[in-house]
């Protein structure tokens, strides 16, 4: 007897109200970077930052730890009169900082801002309340210069004022903070992207400097200091001419993902929610959905076996696999409702095989969940495979179970054709579209004019996608213009598959108090 792990729907509040975001247009940005010392703790030296309005410098600055020893300060000091630039102390730039940031709601910019914020912060704590999971760095004992909140969402980090005595009520500044770096990995679609990488595709005119020995303050190394801060900001404004592209109407510096802008296009067409359009839908039904739901998987069929092989890749293989399931019309139907397909399904299974998959048609008989009684069928299972207690896994397994179990059918079809065998099968429900929902609306999203009642938008995205890709291919591999727009073609790869899958099963993690009843 071994314990399997399937997903569960919480009855909580699920009735969001729809909101707007502000979008503020930025005339006025700061940016700033830090250098530190070599060791492990990587405390703060010097820094350099530079204030924009317009686009245009207004003030710039280098400054330093007060501590900092006096044959380095002559350095900074010499430097400031040639260059020539204005030089602080830590605590004066700290003075600047909130001016700027958030008396003036300045955007606060860098690439990985964290780590520079986490610098010239005195002090740090872990966050509490709705906060928890986060940091809040100190920058000063002023009350009127409230701590800064640093919590990560997925690949990105958050940014807030800490609500304080000073700073609350309808009068409360958050303030705006965007990481470049974050927007980099978005837009140019990269999973880690360097500022020397971002500068190369975006081809800014200032260019990270090379080769630089870190530690020891020379005219070299705060030539280099400063590079880093222009050539931050240079790729900023590039990024800003790449992200009106989209045409899609959310904040910069409130694009945390891919999925951010999913779901601002989805908004921009007047799409509702599963649970705004569909308020009584059976909540028992919505637990057997998510029971039924197993991410990606990573399959080994030979291990430590040298075979030949056939390197196969599915083109677009989310969207590809939206488009043949119909899964467009659910997210724009005004209802979805259910339908008893038992006997029908019973047939289906007993009679599929890999010819007929060839009839793309047939997938669109596909959204359905099945009720089976496990007999040695190949399908997938969540478990602790190491008896660890530490990660459940998933894996393809032979189950048998004498408690009956929910699967998609295309599990129950995959078991079929590897093993030859129809799983038993006791009840299946099938999921239909009813109607369009009425407040949809026309948007440009990527530059083409969409009309959601008429038109595909993630086909118009697949199609867009490949137009670039047409264009990519008429140009040199090493063109600059040919990297850039390789990097939005493999963004629209991006925007797409949250259409197709991210963001209708989107799981973020809240802390919640102990003891607390729900229905599952």
């Amino acid at each position: 007897m071994k314990k399997i792990i399937l997903r569960a729907f919480a009855n909580v509040n699920t009735n969001k109200k729809d909101y707007t975001t502000e979008i503020k247009k930025h005339r006025r940005v700061l940016v700033f970077d830090t250098e530190t010392t070599t060791d492990e703790y990587q405390n703060l030296k010097i820094g350099f930052f530079q204030v924009y309005q317009d686009n245009i410098k207004v003030n710039e600055g280098l400054f330093y730890i007060n501590d900092l020893p006096n044959e380095d300060i002559k350095v900074l000091q010499k430097y400031s009169r040639t260059y020539p630039t204005s030089l602080y102390t830590l605590d004066k730039f700290k003075d600047i900082f909130y001016k700027e940031v958030y008396n003036r709601g300045t955007l606060c910019i860098g690439y990985n801002l964290a780590f520079d914020i986490s610098r010239i912060a005195q002090k740090y704590g872990y966050s509490r309340k709705y906060n928890k999971g986060g940091f809040t760095f100190t920058l000063s004992k002023d009350i009127n210069k409230p701590p800064i909140i640093i919590k990560k969402l997925g690949d990105a980090n958050t940014f807030k004022f800490q609500r304080n005595i000073a700073n609350k009520g309808k009068s409360y500044k958050s303030g705006y903070f965007l990481d470049v770096q974050t927007i980099s990995k978005i837009i140019l679609d990269k999973r880690r992207i360097s500022l020397d990488k971002s500068c190369e595709i975006l081809n800014t005119t200032t260019k990270k400097m090379k080769n630089i020995t870190h530690g020891k303050i020379t005219k070299l190394y705060i030539d280099y200091l400063i590079t880093d801060v222009k050539s931050t900001f240079e790729v900023y404004l590039e990024l800003l001419k790449e992200f009106k592209k989209y045409d899609i109407d959310i904040p910069l510096e409130k694009t945390y993902s891919s999925a951010s802008l999913g779901k601002q296009a989805l908004a921009q067409l007047g799409i509702k929610s599963f649970f705004n359009c569909n308020p009584n839908f059976s909540k028992e039904l919505i637990g057997i959905i998510m029971s039924t739901y197993y991410g990606g998987r990573c399959e080994c069929v030979y291990r430590k076996k040298p075979v030949k092989i056939d390197y196969l890749d599915f083109t677009s293989m989310y969207p590809t696999i939206t488009l043949l399931y119909g899964i467009w019309d659910f997210i724009i139907a005004e209802q979805i409702t259910t339908e008893d397909v038992t006997d029908e399904i019973k047939n289906l299974v007993e009679n599929i095989d890999l010819e007929s998959l060839k009839n793309k048609e047939l997938f669109r008989q596909f959204n359905v969940l099945v009720k089976i009684k496990p007999n040695k069928d190949l399908l997938p299972i969540r478990f602790d495979y190491k008896n660890k207690n530490e990660n459940n896994n998933l894996g393809l397994n032979y189950l048998t179970s004498d408690k009956e179990l929910w699967y998609t059918l295309p599990d129950i079809i995959s078991s079929k054709i590897l093993t030859g065998k129809a799983p038993q099968i006791l009840e299946a429900i099938r999921f239909k579209p009813n109607g369009i929902q009425s407040d949809l609306k026309k948007s440009k999203i990527v530059g083409v004019n969409i009309n959601p009642k008429k038109e595909n938008l993630i086909k118009i995205c697949v199609d867009k996608r490949q137009e670039i890709k047409k264009e990519i291919k008429e140009l040199k591999k090493d063109d600059l213009e040919s990297k850039r727009l390789d990097g939005i073609q493999r963004a629209l790869k991006i925007l797409v598959n949250t259409f197709s899958y991210g963001i209708f099963i989107e799981l973020n993690p809240k802390e919640v108090k102990n003891n607390i009843k729900f229905m599952v």
